[in-house]
């Protein structure tokens, strides 16, 4: 990433298009999750702690008080799981729907799995952001049931890859 801290490679960070599901949290366990889902193994984008180089950490400025501290996401443990690869939003909605409804049983356990904080879906199409929609109501039924707690919508970053 070119930032005024130099460059480095985050695997958080999405280059490609597509609709992916991102589990994390300080405690969290990405292969004890994954060996109670029955989930398909080319699904698995991206399982660890992101990290951020030594060099960057006392560049980051420290959190005021009663703030989070801005380097605890790195120390999270993260799972991606690619639910489209699809380069257009109705495209992505569809096949996340579908995925959702294929897999409910097991991402309903995402949750109640012990270290999990967040669980968010990305969209990222290399479409103006005009072309995001509406989502359909079964859309909103299925992400609750799982426990989805924010939906991004973007373009892919550059000059970073997972």
């Amino acid at each position: 990433m070119n930032t005024e801290f130099g460059n480095w490679e985050n695997p958080n960070v999405y280059e490609s298009v597509g609709c992916f599901l991102h589990i994390s949290g300080m405690n969290f366990d990405p292969d004890a999750l994954l060996h109670e889902l029955n989930l398909p193994e080319e699904k698995i984008r991206f399982r660890g702690v992101l990290g951020i180089p030594e060099e960057y950490r006392d560049k980051l400025k420290v959190p005021l008080p009663g703030f989070p501290d801005p380097l605890r996401v790195f120390d999270m443990s993260n799972l991606l799981i690619t639910l489209s690869e699809a380069t257009d939003i109705s495209s992505q909605i569809r096949e996340a729907i579908l995925f959702f409804q294929q897999h409910l049983t097991d991402l309903k356990k995402i949750t109640s799995q012990s270290g999990v904080e967040d669980v968010n879906l990305r969209f990222i199409t290399e479409s103006d952001k005009s072309d995001f929609q509406d989502f359909p109501p079964d859309f909103y039924d299925l992400t609750a049931e799982i426990g989805v707690r924010a939906i991004n919508c973007g373009e892919p970053s550059k000059n970073l890859r997972v």
